[in-house]
């Protein structure tokens, strides 16, 4: 069995000692204790691990790490009376068990579990002649305040009082002006250190001296308690502890009431029950379990438990893969997306001069860094897929021949611009012409058989494949035929 046999008050000062210690009493040589320190919300601080004595205890001091906590100090504001202090006290809980050794292997123990407790930034007598207990508000004893651990004043008007409170009260705070007493009611919701200005400008008052006495409306009554729980199914062997703090202004017995009512739940939530074998089956399954993330969030987390039973193998199954699906929650990291950026573009490839032919393609671009990276690769996409997939033509373009025709006549009579059109055309090497053909020769009149024409530099004819001229172009400008 592995029980706690020391723990500290509910509140301790951080830079005094805080101890707890714990009994094991299967204790072997090469086992260790380890402590689990848990911030208020719930979030690891650090592990402690050490060896235990020969009787099967150790002590854990949890002073050192817990001050970490204490990293900022709160600016108070002048203007109000009273302010919460959240920087003075902070929360923490712990949970507790051992380490062994198992087939070279080490194997860990969850086997003790505590509510929040709390500590104070603050030193105190090592002699012990001023404890917590001795600055908390009680109902029938003078109030102390922590002047100790108030940050630095600005101003010496400021007069900040600190009180400490480990649960809810109504509170009144009395300040006397020699000539009058005023009374300021508060209410505290919660346990903390909550700051009081009195300054006498505060309230409208112009004195220099005064006194401040602080009056609980409720005598509150603290109870820390611890409850064991252990495996009750025939078969099954297993236990863990809890320690629940509760408060009351009844009774104190109500205070220790509620007190178990905050340990039994964190006793049965935290119960591993074990098969040793002596009831009436053993039943063990393996279950392996994946969770993801919701609403469009990226990540996933997959664990894989075992458990046993003395029911049936459907009660195992069910046992390990409820302890799966907690295993797998638990390592579960949610990422949310990266932004997506993209864009099209239409682009447009044209054939070069001298050919014909077009390519539009529409291009797609995205990125995870930049609207201008996506704008950019959907420009690539584009371009690229335009430019491969153009086809160009060749233009078709008039062949140049400096030859005189030698067989058929064009003949252009000046009396009625009569066109006479021969049955062939051919260049002076006998090579019979067709499609655009345009003559380069100088200008001049030719004495032809029947007929004269004059061509002009730039004449462009149309000649059929059966060499007879279907049309004549003026090539550039100021051609003509006479």
């Amino acid at each position: 069995m592995f029980t706690l046999i020391k723990r500290p008050r509910i509140v301790e000062a951080a830079f005094n000692k805080i101890e707890w210690g714990f009994n094991y009493e299967n204790y072997a040589v090469g086992d260790l204790f380890y402590v689990d320190i848990l911030k208020a919300d719930g979030s690891l601080l650090t592990t402690l691990i050490k060896n235990g004595s020969g009787t099967g205890r150790a002590t854990f001091d949890v002073s050192h790490t817990l001050r970490t906590l204490f990293n900022e100090v709160m600016p108070y504001d002048p203007t109000r009376f009273m302010q919460k202090d959240d920087t003075a006290m902070k929360g923490y809980s712990i949970k507790a068990g051992f380490i062994k050794m198992v087939n070279r292997q080490q194997v860990k123990k969850h086997l003790y579990t505590s509510c929040n407790f709390y500590v104070l930034r603050a030193a105190l007598p090592f002699d012990g002649s001023v404890t917590v207990a001795d600055l908390t508000v009680n109902y029938d004893v003078p109030v102390q305040f922590l002047t100790d651990i108030t940050p630095s004043q600005p101003s010496g008007n400021n007069l900040y009082l600190p009180v400490l409170f480990t649960a809810p009260n109504e509170v009144k705070v009395k300040i006397n002006y020699v000539t009058e007493v005023q009374t300021i009611s508060a209410s505290i919701p919660s346990a903390g250190v909550y700051v009081f200005n009195v300054k006498p400008e505060l309230q409208n008052k112009a004195h220099s001296n005064f006194t401040v006495w602080l009056e609980a409306d409720n005598k509150v009554h603290t109870a820390l308690r611890e409850v064991y729980h252990i495996c009750a199914n025939v078969g099954e062997t297993g236990g863990h502890q809890a320690t629940g703090f509760g408060y009351s202004t009844v009774s104190f017995y109500d205070a220790e009431i509620k007190a178990e009512d905050i340990a039994n739940p964190l006793a049965a939530a935290n119960l591993v029950c074990e098969n040793n074998g002596t009831g009436p089956g053993t039943y063990t399954a393996t279950v392996t379990e994946t969770v993801y993330c919701t609403n469009g969030v990226e990540g996933s987390s997959m664990a894989t438990a075992t458990r046993t039973s003395n029911i049936s193998q459907t009660d195992a199954e069910q046992k390990a893969r409820t302890a799966a699906i907690a295993m797998a929650q638990e390592g579960l990291v949610c990422t949310p997306p990266p932004t997506k950026y993209t864009a099209t573009y239409t682009y447009t490839a044209y054939c070069p001069t001298g050919y014909s032919g077009q390519k539009t393609v529409n291009g797609y671009g995205e990125s995870y860094y930049s609207q201008a990276e996506a704008d950019q690769n959907a420009f690539n996409s584009a371009k690229t897929g335009a430019e491969s997939g153009l086809v160009c033509t060749l233009n078709e373009q008039p062949k140049i021949f400096a030859g005189y025709t030698t067989y058929g006549h064009l003949s252009f009579n000046d009396a009625n611009n009569d066109t006479f059109y021969p049955s062939a055309l051919y260049t002076d090497d006998g090579t019979l012409e067709s499609g655009k053909l345009t003559y380069t020769s100088p200008a001049g009149n030719y004495n032809l058989v029947r007929g004269f024409y004059k061509i002009d530099i730039g004449m462009v004819f149309e000649v059929g494949t059966d060499g007879r001229i279907l049309n004549i172009y003026l090539a550039s400008p100021g051609g003509q035929i006479q």
